[in-house]
C-alpha cells in the first residue's frame, strides 16, 4: 500500500499551538484515515504527517480538505499556513487550506538555503530531502542533537551538567537544525554556580562551570549553518548581561539573612490559594517534626530547616527563577553561617533533608485535594505517586493518615474555607489508588492481591508494598489455598452480631482448647512480625493456626448448648478471624481461587 505524507508549512509558530496543532494530526490519522503507523514530526516552521497504511477511503482531496480545515480551526493555525504538501505514494493530492493548495514540493531552510524548493519524491524520502537541505523535521532527533553536543562540551571539560528536560525540548524545539555554539562568561566570584545556571538557562544557554571567579564555558545553540564567530558575539553579550542582572538579584538578597524573610511570608499567597507561605511553613515544622523521630533525624536541625524552608520564596532570586526554590535557601543559608546539617536538609540531603521533603510533597498533596483536585488529576497523582515512592524506596515505615491526624486542626482551617470537610478520606481514597496501581503496574502484584492489602495499611505505601509482595510469594504455593479453604470455613460460622469476646472456662472440647492455644501463639508472634514489617513470616504463622481451624469446624457445631456457649464459641471465631485480617484480607482472595470451598474462580490470584 502506498505511503501518506501530509506537510503543513508554516510562519513560526508558537511551542503552545503547535503541541495543539501536533495533537489534532494525530487524532485526525486515528480517527480520519485510519493509519496504524502514523508520525507526527514538528519544527517550528512546519507540521507532517506520515502514514504507512491510510485506508484508501480516507486519501482522497474533499475529505483531507474538511478535515484539515477543523485542524487549522480548532488549533488557531490558520493565520500561519503558507504552503502544503500532500503525496499518496507519488500521486499528489490537491488538499486546501485557507489560500493554499498543495502541491508535491517543499522548501528548505529559511535561513540557510534561502526557502529552496524542494521535489518530494515519496514519503519515505521526505525526511532525507529536508535534511540535505538543512531542515531537521524529526523533534526527536533534534533532541538528540542538542543533548549529545551539551554532553560533549561536558565530557571536554570534564564536568558533570544535568540539564532538564524541559530546557532541551525547549532548545530544540525553537530550531530547525541546532548548531552548538560555544561561548565565555565570567563568573562574579560570589555568585553561585547555581544562580549563574538558572540566569543562561532563561536565555536558553547551558552553564558548564564548576567554580565562580573564573571565566566559563556555556553552549548555545543556532539554527542552521552560520558564522559562528558573530553568534558567539551575539550569545556571549547575552550571557553577560544575564549574569550582570541575577548578580544584581542576588546582592539584594544578601542585605539581610535569609530568617530575615520568614516574616515576608505572612504575605505571600501559597501557589494553591490556601492561606499563606507563612501557615505552610507552620505545617511543615509540625510534620516534619512529627516525621523526623520515625526516621531518626535530628529533630532540632529539621525544625529549623523547616523554618527557613519557604524562606527563599520571599527573596530576589527564587521570584526571577522559581526553579532555584530550595537550592538558593541551602545557599544563603550556608552565607549565613547556619549549621551545615540545616544547609544540607534545605537542598533534601541527609535523614533530615528526608523528613522536610516527605513534609513538604504530603503538604502538597493534602493542599491539592483541598483545592478540590479529584484522585485522577494530575498533580495529584503526581504528587501522591511521588510520595509514595520516597517512602517505599527509602522503607519509611509512615502511616500518613495518622500523620495528617496529628495536623488535622491546622487542616481544619483550611478545610473549611475550601468548603471540604472529609479531608482525611479524600487523602485515603488517593493513596489506596496510587499504591495499588504502584503494585500492579511497577511490582506485578494482581488486582485481587493488591485488594487484600488491609485498608488499615494502604496510608503506609511502605507496608502496604512489603505486605503485597509477600502475598504474591506466598500464593504460588499450594499451602496458600488450603489456608484460603480453613479460613473460609472459618468465616462461613460467623454472623452479623458476633464479638470479639470469649472465656476459656467456657470450652468444652479439646478442639475449642487447641485453636484457644493457636490463637495465643498466632498472637504474640504476630505482634512481633508486623512491628518488624516481615509479612512472610506473619503470613507462615497464619499457616500455623489452619489445622486447629478445620479441626475445630469438624468437632464444633457453634450452634449448639446455652446462648452463652453459643455467644462464646462465635467469639472464639472472631477473634481468630480477626488475626487474619491483621495481615491481610483473605475475603478479598476468596472469590478468585477455585479451591476454596463455596468459591467459583474469576480470575488468577
Amino acid at each position: 500500500m502506498p505511503e501518506f505524507l501530509l506537510e503543513i508549512e508554516t510562519d513560526e509558530v508558537p511551542s503552545a499551538l503547535r503541541q495543539r496543532a501536533v495533537s489534532g494530526l494525530s487524532r485526525m490519522a486515528q480517527e480520519n484515515l485510519h493509519c496504524q503507523g502514523a508520525r507526527v514530526l514538528h519544527s517550528p516552521r512546519r507540521l507532517a504527517l506520515i502514514a504507512s497504511d491510510p485506508s484508501q477511503d480516507g486519501v482522497n482531496a474533499a475529505d483531507l480538505t474538511t478535515e484539515l480545515r477543523e485542524l487549522a480551526a480548532s488549533s488557531s493555525l490558520i493565520p500561519y499556513v503558507r504552503h502544503l504538501a500532500c503525496l499518496y505514494g507519488d500521486q499528489v493530492i490537491a488538499v486546501r487550506s485557507a489560500n493554499a493548495v498543495a502541491s508535491g514540493t517543499s522548501h528548505a531552510h529559511w535561513r540557510t538555503h534561502g526557502e529552496e524548493e524542494i521535489e518530494l519524491a515519496s514519503a519515505a524520502s521526505y525526511e532525507r530531502a529536508l535534511a540535505e537541505k538543512g531542515v531537521i523535521v524529526d523533534q526527536g532527533l533534534r533532541l538528540r542533537m542538542v543533548r549529545e553536543a551539551i554532553d560533549a562540551a561536558s565530557r571536554d571539560a570534564g564536568i558533570d551538567v544535568d540539564v532538564e528536560d524541559d530546557l532541551l525540548a525547549a532548545i530544540s524545539g525553537g530550531v530547525e537544525y541546532p548548531q552548538q555554539i560555544a561561548g565565555r562568561v565570567n563568573i562574579p566570584i560570589d555568585l553561585p554556580i547555581p544562580f549563574a545556571s538558572a540566569a543562561l538557562r532563561a536565555e536558553e544557554l547551558v552553564l558548564i562551570a564548576r567554580e565562580s571567579g573564573v571565566p566559563a564555558t556555556f553552549v548555545g545553540f543556532s539554527d542552521g549553518k552560520v558564522d559562528p564567530d558573530a553568534v558567539r558575539a551575539n550569545y556571549e553579550r547575552v550571557a553577560g548581561s544575564a549574569i550582570r542582572r541575577c548578580h544584581g538579584l542576588f546582592s539584594r538578597d544578601r542585605a539581610a539573612p535569609l530568617a530575615d524573610s520568614v516574616r515576608k511570608l505572612r504575605d505571600l499567597m501559597d501557589e494553591q490559594g490556601l492561606g499563606s507561605v507563612w501557615e505552610k511553613t507552620e505545617r511543615l515544622r509540625t510534620l516534619s517534626g512529627l516525621i523526623a523521630p520515625i526516621i531518626g533525624a535530628n529533630q532540632g536541625v529539621v525544625d529549623r530547616a523547616a523554618f527557613l524552608s519557604q524562606a527563599d520564596r520571599a527573596t530576589w532570586i527564587v521570584r526571577k527563577f522559581p526553579s532555584l526554590h530550595g537550592s538558593a535557601g541551602a545557599n544563603y543559608a550556608a552565607l549565613d553561617g547556619e549549621e551545615e546539617g540545616i544547609c544540607h536538609a534545605l537542598e533534601g540531603r541527609g535523614k533530615e533533608g528526608t523528613a522536610l521533603a516527605i513534609a513538604e510533597k504530603f503538604d502538597d498533596l493534602c493542599s491539592v485535594l483541598l483545592e478540590g483536585k479529584d484522585g485522577r488529576d494530575p498533580a495529584v497523582v503526581d504528587l501522591a505517586d511521588d510520595l509514595i515512592e520516597k517512602l517505599t524506596s527509602a522503607r519509611i515505615d509512615l502511616d500518613l493518615l495518622s500523620l495528617l491526624r496529628a495536623v488535622s486542626e491546622q487542616y481544619r482551617l483550611l478545610a473549611s474555607s475550601m468548603g471540604s470537610d472529609d479531608l482525611e478520606g479524600r487523602v485515603a481514597e488517593c493513596l489506596s489508588e496510587r499504591l495499588a496501581q504502584r503494585l500492579v503496574n511497577e511490582l506485578g502484584v494482581t488486582s485481587a492481591i493488591a485488594a487484600a492489602v488491609p485498608r488499615e495499611v494502604r496510608g503506609n505505601p511502605y507496608r502496604g508494598s512489603a505486605c503485597a509482595v509477600a502475598l504474591k510469594k506466598m500464593s504460588e504455593g499450594e499451602r496458600f489455598s488450603l489456608l484460603l479453604g480453613s479460613y473460609g470455613r472459618m468465616t462461613a460460622l460467623l454472623t452479623a452480631r458476633s464479638d470479639h469476646h470469649f472465656d476459656p472456662a467456657l470450652f468444652q472440647g479439646d478442639a475449642e482448647r487447641s485453636l484457644w492455644r493457636e490463637y495465643l501463639k498466632a498472637e504474640g508472634k504476630l505482634d512481633t512480625y508486623l512491628e518488624e514489617i516481615d509479612y512472610e513470616l506473619a503470613i507462615g504463622q497464619l499457616f500455623q493456626l489452619a489445622e486447629a481451624i478445620d479441626r475445630y469446624v469438624k468437632d464444633v457445631d457453634p450452634k449448639s448448648g446455652s446462648s452463652e456457649v453459643k455467644r462464646n464459641r462465635l467469639g472464639l471465631v472472631a477473634c481468630v478471624v480477626g488475626q487474619f485480617a491483621r495481615v491481610c484480607d483473605l475475603d478479598a482472595l476468596l472469590a478468585v481461587d477455585e479451591r476454596s470451598p463455596g468459591k467459583k474462580r474469576r480470575d488468577g490470584i
